[in-house]
């Protein structure tokens, strides 16, 4: 099991590459087809759920971007940390890294049973 991190860079260093092929795989074919769909012939209701992107956000290469939040931040992750990386400073306060140009995606999950992640698109020039 893996701990959770704050640093989504650490996350993927941590997981050997065939652990992500197998979640790059399971993420493909659940966003290829709808949540209610997928199991729903097996057990009546949809076993999982895809979170599609709330926005892009734009970053130059070797320039911040802050983030503040309004509620806490309790895990990140970043798809390809070679594109982009972010360092927390307080559980409300983030900072995104533009690394290399192109596209990544990254997704928050805050604190509170009613509140439910997000992801963005960021896109590096």
């Amino acid at each position: 099991m893996i701990a959770a991190t704050h640093r989504a860079s650490s996350l993927v260093r941590v997981l050997p590459a065939a652990a992500w092929a197998v979640l790059v795989a399971t993420g493909a074919a659940l966003a290829a087809h709808e949540p209610a769909q997928i199991g729903a012939a097996a057990v009546g209701v949809a076993p999982a759920e895809s979170i599609e992107p709330s926005g892009v956000l734009k970053l130059t290469i070797g320039r911040p971007l802050v983030l503040r939040t309004k509620v806490d931040v309790y895990r990140t992750a970043i798809v390809d940390s070679g594109i982009c990386d972010i360092v927390q400073f307080t559980p409300r306060e983030l900072s995104l890294i533009g690394r290399a140009a192109g596209q990544t995606q990254i997704t928050f999950w805050f604190d509170g049973p009613d509140r439910a992640p997000l992801t963005y698109v960021v896109e590096v020039k």
